[in-house]
C-alpha cells in the first residue's frame, strides 16, 4: 500500500495499490501495530475493495546487513517499520493455505483470505487485518 499517510479510495495511478482496480486478485497490505491492531501511522489505506488486509509493521527485527551498521550495533538485524514488512505476513499465510491445498486458484485464495480477517473500527476507517495465527492454523487442519 505505501508508507505515506494517505487515504488511497479517490486516488488513481498510485501503484502498487492501484492495479487492484484492473486486477480482482492483487492482494493489496497496509500495516497494523502488533501492540492493538490499529493501522500505523505511516500506513497508506483505502477501503474494502481496494486494500484486503493489514498486518504487523512497525518495529519489525529484519535482517540488516552489518556493514551498513554502526560499529557497535553490529548484529546483522535491525529494527525496522513499513508495509513492505507487513506483505510477508501475509505471503507466508497464503503459502500455507496453498500448501495445503494446491489447486487453489489465486481467488480462492483471496477469499479465504478476506474469511479469515478481523475488522477494529478506527478512524478514520476501520483496519482489516490478520486474525491470530491460532485462529489461522485452526482453519488449516479442517
Amino acid at each position: 500500500m505505501g508508507n505515506d499517510s494517505l487515504q488511497l479510495n479517490n486516488m488513481r495511478k498510485f501503484y502498487p495499490a492501484y492495479l487492484s482496480y484492473q486486477y480482482n486478485n492483487l492482494i493489496s497490505v497496509g500495516s497494523v501495530y502488533v501492540d492493538n491492531n490499529t493501522r500505523c501511522a505511516f500506513s497508506n489505506y483505502a477501503d474494502h475493495s481496494h486494500m484486503t488486509t493489514s498486518a504487523p509493521g512497525d518495529g519489525i527485527i529484519a535482517y540488516f546487513p552489518e556493514k551498513l551498521q554502526t560499529l557497535n550495533e553490529r548484529t546483522g538485524y535491525a529494527k525496522m517499520s513499513g508495509t513492505s514488512f507487513s506483505a510477508p505476513f501475509v505471503t507466508r499465510i497464503l503459502a500455507l493455505i496453498l500448501a495445503k491445498n494446491p489447486s487453489l486458484t489465486p481467488s480462492a485464495l483471496k477469499t479465504i483470505l478476506r474469511d479469515n480477517l478481523s475488522v477494529t473500527p478506527t478512524a478514520p476507517n476501520s483496519v482489516r487485518y490478520l486474525k491470530s495465527l491460532n485462529e489461522l492454523q485452526l482453519y488449516l487442519c479442517q
